[in-house]
């Protein structure tokens, strides 16, 4: 199978079971393997025939940001699910995190390596509101989902999201609005951060959404 790679992306995150990991963001180093087939998009130029790189650099970094693990391993687990989840081409998915400063003065680092198949993450699908939710991973600290608004259907987050903990999300196809103002994807990760009100869109659309219950206080933007 073909490949894209990622190699050295610096993510400034929370990541540590020790109190000063757990109180000051500290520099992870990511590097991909995203196993895809390639010689269609080779022949006809089309970017979503492929993993556009540069948007996966943006995702991986935003989960690590929002998120406040406390083992590596649980961060590469949440980052396989979340980008099988949101790049439709991704079917293997090679990926390692290191922490170059775990073990100073001893080593290099510390890290995790982990490889991954698309089948390790079917997604359950339920019906909300004329809207689809898609989980593709949950756990005692985090639900990831996609969520898919057709046309015309305004999706009202459940009263629970708002009391389980932080909520981050961005849009992935299409446009919608979200407190009075619209949001176009594109190149770009269009973030649209905690969901409180309706979101609709004219012609559908489809949002990452990631619930977490972290006991880190830091403060995780709109």
């Amino acid at each position: 199978m073909d490949s894209i790679e990622i190699q050295g992306l610096e993510v400034e995150c929370i990541i540590g079971v020790r109190p000063h990991e757990r109180h000051r963001p500290q520099r992870v180093v990511v590097d991909l393997e995203l196993g895809a087939e390639l010689a269609a998009a080779g022949r006809n130029g089309r970017l979503s025939d492929t993993c556009d790189y540069d948007v996966v650099a943006q995702q991986v970094g935003e989960l690590l940001r929002f998120r406040h693990y406390e083992l590596m391993e649980t961060a590469t687990e949440e980052l396989c699910a979340m980008l099988f989840a949101v790049q439709p081409a991704l079917e293997r998915l090679a990926l390692r995190i290191t922490k170059p400063d775990a073990l100073r003065g001893r080593a290099k680092g510390a890290a995790v390596r982990v490889e991954r198949l698309r089948q390790a993450y079917p997604p359950t699908r339920q019906a909300a509101q004329g809207s689809v939710l898609r989980t593709w991973l949950e756990t005692h600290r985090a639900t990831l989902m996609t969520l898919a608004i057709p046309a015309g259907k305004p999706f009202a987050p459940p009263r629970e999201w708002g009391v389980r903990g932080r909520v981050d999300s961005w849009l992935l196809e299409g446009r919608v609005e979200l407190r009075e103002r619209w949001f176009e994807s594109g190149q770009e990760l269009v973030r649209l951060g905690r969901i409180r009100t309706e979101l609709r869109s004219e012609a559908g659309a489809e949002v990452f959404i990631c619930l977490a219950a972290d006991s880190c206080t830091e403060a995780s933007g709109p």
